[in-house]
């Protein structure tokens, strides 16, 4: 048939494994994780705990590599324990492996790494330095933002009012009444509820209503 009608049959590359496309990109893959291992050489002589992704030490009270040692020893303390009357105590549990940084007399786990990143970001497009960014206090979270326990903290809008009234210099207050200066402040959740946004509006539509 291919000969009667001068058409000839042919099959492509049916395993997208084999494709130019996908072993250029196993290419460059491989490349990264030699890459990688060049910078974090794990097979060099050390008797302290290193994490194998991001080359973090620990210290040598750190033992996640005897979890299972630790579980059975609070197992043992547990049997024959009334539960009310039991506590797990810091000492007795598997410390990870990590830095932590102490927060209102709470220890927090980070990944340095990471915050190490993050800092260097904000220090390149800021108008601070990087040695003055370095001068802060590491966290995990801002304190500013989070409490604790590590839950985002409620706007206390009463509380900002006062403090924005306290730093506001009195002659400027004064000033103010003077000049009976109307100041119109809209509020986001406001405009919500008092303005009716019907689909389609654009911002113009919504500014003139």
């Amino acid at each position: 048939m291919q000969e009667l009608t001068g058409k000839h049959f042919h099959t492509s590359e049916q395993y997208k494994e084999m494709t130019e496309a996908t072993r250029e990109r196993d290419r460059k893959d491989a490349e990264k994780v030699l890459a990688f291992f060049k910078d974090y050489d794990q097979f060099q002589e050390s008797n302290e705990l290193r994490n194998i992704a991001n080359g973090v030490t620990g210290p040598a009270s750190a033992n996640p590599h005897l979890l299972y040692e630790v579980g059975m020893n609070i197992v043992q303390k547990i049997e024959g324990s009334n539960a009310f009357d039991f506590s797990f105590r810091k000492k007795d549990q598997v410390e990870p492996l990590g830095a932590k940084v102490t927060i209102n007399a709470e220890k927090v786990s980070i990944d340095p790494q990471l915050l190490f990143q993050r800092l260097l970001i904000f220090a390149n497009n800021s108008v601070l330095g990087v040695e003055e960014v370095f001068t802060y206090e590491l966290s995990s979270y801002p304190t500013a933002l989070f409490d604790k326990w590590g839950r985002l903290r409620e706007a206390n809008k009463p509380q900002l009012a006062d403090e924005t009234a306290a730093v506001v210099p009195k002659s400027a207050l004064e000033s103010f009444e003077e000049e009976r200066t109307v100041t119109n402040v809209l509020d986001g959740g406001s405009l919500l509820q008092r303005i009716p946004w019907k689909k389609g509006d654009t911002f113009e539509d919504i500014a003139s209503m």
